[in-house]
């Protein structure tokens, strides 16, 4: 009886992931001409994630992994979906048309292996500086980490493209 809640808890929250998903991704567009384009719409997201993760270590930190969790699934379906196409519009912005998908390429591979490397790292932290046992609560490290991530691409200057790649360069 408790597995099949599990299950259904499971289900329902995959349900509303889903939703949230495709109503942010859908809005990813409208955001960024209402903020000033890609650029600012970038920052602001890093700024709303800089809040949820502050949002989510309180929670956590209080003993309230259920807020935790309904941040995370805001967080990781919102926030997540409206920043990928954001984000992939800057990048077609400042690529030539001929290197546009290697570069979304590369972009994909980078972010598949900076995930892979830094998984283990995180479980490793939370098992040194959590081990509480007390059911979500351990998980205020990745809260922590991705407080420090937010805090810094959203303070970061932002770079863009100095020239273009496809200008033949000047003989030296």
């Amino acid at each position: 009886a408790a597995f099949r809640g599990t299950v259904v808890a499971l289900g329902l929250v995959y349900f509303a992931l889903g939703l949230i998903e495709s109503a942010a991704s859908r809005r990813a567009g409208a955001l960024a001409r209402r903020l000033g384009g890609p650029g600012p719409t970038t920052r602001w997201l890093w700024r709303a994630n800089l809040v949820g993760y502050a949002l989510m270590l309180a929670a956590l930190l209080a003993g309230w992994p259920a807020v935790a969790a309904l941040v995370f699934v805001v967080q990781t379906g919102a926030l997540q979906n409206l920043f990928r196409p954001v984000q992939l519009t800057r990048f077609d912005e400042h690529t030539p048309p001929t290197l546009q998908a290697t570069v979304l390429s590369i972009e994909s591979q980078s972010r598949a292996l900076f995930v892979a490397a830094l998984a283990p790292i995180v479980g490793l932290v939370i098992d040194r500086a959590a081990p509480t046992g007390l059911h979500g609560v351990d998980l205020w490290p990745l809260a922590a980490i991705g407080l420090v991530f937010a805090l810094l691409f959203s303070t970061l200057p932002q770079r863009t493209a100095t020239r273009e790649l496809d200008e033949p360069s000047s003989p030296a």
